[in-house]
């Protein structure tokens, strides 16, 4: 016959191992969660630094480039990525811009565009070299990321009216703005909003694709000045920013890229 008090010992000691048990099952439990969670960890990254001392906002003239050296760390293929933070100072200020977006037209290329606000900044790494487009929509102000073959080394410059890659990229943004921004295409029409409806139901999930071909002097000039896919990569990303930013739900797919060998110049004659 089993004693009262050895029958009340064994219950207490039923319950606390079970108790034990079940705390230990939830401790595992909450470990593997742990494990099982997706990492967001925000990386933060001094875009580049200047290989001089920065002149003052007064001294700057328009034309005039300003070295700087790129942080080794972001010439990695997508070695940034979507929600990271760049920071660089531009006319003696400090900005901060988070990544929106990371694009990748070549295997060996990759494009980031990043936003503070309203100001954009658009990049393309390629064989440890940078170029860009910034763009200071709040102030009125823009600059230009090129590439000197010469000192091997990138530069951001305020452009002047005769900038050869701020013509370049203008001139591709003026044509992407006249003929899909919608603003543009519905002037003439009384009601505008009935008629954005429209166009962005219609172009819902629509693709485009692009065959871009290009000629032996634009070759030859951008293997200097940064490389072709990175020149290509970087005129696709600000396509589809200019896409993106005028809600036109329109994606451009570069489908492929060819070179041509004629001379620009007998045609142009």
């Amino acid at each position: 016959m089993t004693r009262p008090h050895a029958l009340f010992n064994t219950r207490l000691n039923t319950r606390l191992n079970t108790r034990r048990t079940l705390h230990l099952f939830t401790v595992l439990v909450m470990l593997l969660c742990w494990h099982a969670k997706p990492s967001f960890a925000q990386t933060r990254y001094a875009l580049f630094s200047y290989s001089d001392s920065q002149p003052s906002v007064q001294t700057i003239d328009p034309g005039a480039r300003q070295y700087i050296q790129v942080n080794p760390q972001t010439y990695a293929v997508n070695a940034i990525k979507t929600g990271d933070v760049l920071s660089f100072s531009w006319q003696q200020q400090a900005y901060t811009f988070t990544v929106v977006k990371v694009q990748q037209y070549f295997e060996d290329t990759y494009s980031v565009v990043s936003r503070q606000g309203e100001n954009y900044l658009i990049v393309t790494f390629h064989d440890n070299k940078m170029i860009g487009a910034l763009h200071m929509t709040e102030i009125g102000s823009e600059a230009v990321i090129g590439y000197d073959p010469v000192r091997q080394q990138s530069y951001i410059v305020e452009p002047g009216p005769n900038d050869e890659l701020k013509c370049q990229f203008d001139a591709l943004q003026h044509q992407i703005k006249q003929q899909l921004e919608p603003g543009v295409q519905t002037q003439r029409i009384v009601n505008v909003s009935d008629v954005k409806n429209k166009m962005q139901s219609q172009a819902a999930q629509t693709t485009i694709n692009l065959l871009l071909v290009y000629a032996t002097g634009a070759k030859s000039y951008m293997e200097t000045n940064g490389g072709i896919s990175t020149f290509i990569s970087q005129m696709m990303t600000l396509s589809q920013n200019a896409l993106d930013v005028s809600n036109t739900e329109i994606t451009v797919n570069l489908a492929h890229s060819e070179h041509v060998a004629y001379d620009e110049s007998a045609v142009s004659s």
